[in-house]
């Protein structure tokens, strides 16, 4: 028998699956366990072929390949999440923290802040939108200040869709007053001195109007003119009673705080009136224009408020406007004393205000 290639020498067991393949006529494979693997052999015959073959195979068990078979997947697992951690990161510094300004800025404003703006170093779109809105915030801050130069009735108005400068009819009350003898007072004092009383006046008088559910409809001169609608909760005529009370209650309060300052005092007059008014935008079709209350309720609300120097309490009623109060005030006939129908008014069972 020979051997292919002739440098190889079979050791025994090689010998002995060539004796099995010639003996047997047969092929075979033999799987046996080995130190560190496995052992493979194969012995083939071949009954066309004077020659029979045999081979063997060893498997030695790769410790460190299997590790890393088994790890690499859960490793590749904890690299992609970490990835993704980093990305989500990267996500938030870009997007989501400027998202996150925008909408404390906007709840900010939504609360009344007009003040904030937000400051974005980068030159992408967030930062045209932070300039958005910071335009934005200035043009609110600056018709917030506008707002003390109209009307509350104008400013409301103004904000809502439905808004149109078409006059509206309307039933309410009207409150006019003006501080006696202005015009000798302003030749008297100092401009400094008059300037000063007026905001101090003014300041005073809207908090009393305004704090009775009055619309501050226009300062002309010394003169206050405030509205009253009606609402589900108390009529327009008891909410202009109520702020004339106040009004009056503060000037005795101003007058006090002026007297400790070596200051002179000052007295106003008020009229108050009810009935049907026109309120819209008078003016130049492409210039200013203004807010205003136009009807005879105004003329007579003016016109009672000149008579009211006459009564002591100082607030005089237009009979219409009693006619809603009979029940909640006492009121009494000033047509002697004033020469015009109208009537004071003090709360039930007091004395005049």
């Amino acid at each position: 028998m020979r051997w292919w290639p002739e440098y190889i020498n079979p050791d025994a067991e090689l010998r002995n699956l060539l004796d099995v393949a010639s003996l047997r006529r047969q092929s075979g494979f033999q799987k046996k366990a080995a130190a560190k693997g496995f052992k493979f052999s194969q012995y083939r015959y071949f009954p066309d072929k004077p020659a029979v073959f045999a081979g063997t195979s060893r498997h030695v068990t790769d410790h460190l390949l299997q590790f890393t078979i088994r790890v690499f997947p859960v490793l590749l697992l904890l690299i992609a999440i970490v990835s993704l951690l980093l990305f989500a990161e990267i996500l938030a510094a870009l997007f989501v923290s400027p998202v996150k300004g925008f909408h404390k800025a906007a709840r900010l404003v939504s609360a009344g802040n007009f003040s904030v703006s937000v400051k974005l170093e980068k030159t992408d779109e967030f930062s045209l939108l932070a300039d958005s809105f910071n335009r934005m915030t200035l043009g609110l801050q600056q018709r917030e200040k506008m707002r003390r130069f109209v009307s509350e009735d104008l400013y409301e108005q103004l904000g809502k869709k439905t808004f149109t400068a078409a006059p509206r009819v309307s039933q309410l009350t009207l409150l006019a007053s003006d501080i006696r003898g202005f015009t000798a007072l302003s030749e008297k004092h100092e401009p400094q001195q008059i300037v000063g009383l007026l905001n101090d006046y003014f300041t005073a008088m809207e908090s009393a109007i305004t704090s009775s559910g009055g619309l501050l409809e226009r300062l002309v001169g010394d003169a206050v003119v405030a509205v009253f609608y009606p609402s589900p909760d108390c009529c327009s005529e008891e909410m202009a009673v109520q702020a004339a009370m106040g009004m009056r209650a503060r000037l005795a309060e101003l007058n006090r705080d002026r007297i400790a300052r070596g200051l002179f005092p000052i007295d106003n007059g008020i009229g108050i009136a009810t009935g049907t008014a026109f309120s819209g935008m008078a003016g130049a079709a492409s210039g200013r224009r203004i807010f205003s209350v136009i009807g005879e309720v105004a003329r007579h609300a003016e016109q009672i408020e000149s008579a009211s120097r006459h009564v002591a309490s100082r607030i005089l009623l237009c009979p219409a406007t009693a006619q809603k109060l009979a029940r909640l005030y006492r009121l009494e006939d000033a047509a002697a004393k004033c020469g015009i129908s109208a009537y004071t008014v003090s709360a039930a069972g007091g004395d005049d205000v």
